[in-house]
């Protein structure tokens, strides 16, 4: 049996939000939103190499 993991609500709430503000601000389109099964994080790519990442407890920060 394959065992899912699911974001916290905080996690999917900072995620429509920055998806909402990358793509309206910043006018780049959404290429990759994954939820990484090792530690759980939301990783968004937006344009060329916009990085941004989310973590379990909502806080989010740019990737490199």
């Amino acid at each position: 049996m394959v065992e899912f993991s699911y974001p916290t609500p905080v996690q999917t709430l900072t995620c429509f939000i920055r998806c909402q503000v990358t793509t309206c601000t910043f006018l780049l389109p959404i290429h990759i939103v994954r939820l990484d099964e090792r530690d759980r994080s939301i990783y968004i790519l937006a344009g060329n190499d916009l990085g941004i990442k989310i973590s379990r407890d909502g806080e989010w920060r740019f990737e490199e």
